[in-house]
């Protein structure tokens, strides 16, 4: 009973030392601008350049995406319904990719 009781107290001790980290919605990622719903395909390549890669539609209705320098943009029919950031890789997640490709 003794054992009952001393593993409820750590378990219930180690949730309170328990930190929360809290980042506001507006501060995640970076401020790097990028396309808004609803523009066509001609305002971002105006707004933003040729992008660094377009893949073809897929899908109905068919959607597309363009690659760009730290985001991506999918389209609907050719009108933007999301932009959104790309992951920065680090040194570590570069190793650990590393080790899960090994033969």
């Amino acid at each position: 009973m003794n054992k009952l009781w001393l593993s409820l107290a750590l378990l219930i001790s180690s949730s309170l030392v328990a930190e929360q980290l809290v980042i506001p919605l507006g501060n995640q990622g970076t401020n790097t601008d990028k396309p808004k719903l609803g523009q066509d395909e001609d305002q971002v390549q105006s707004l933003f350049g040729q992008p660094i890669k377009k893949y073809q539609a897929v899908g109905q209705p068919p959607i597309s995406r363009w690659q760009y320098q730290g985001f991506v943009v999918y389209f609907e029919s050719g009108t933007v319904i999301h932009a959104v950031l790309t992951h920065k890789a680090t040194k570590q997640t570069q190793l650990k990719d590393v080790n899960r490709i090994k033969p």
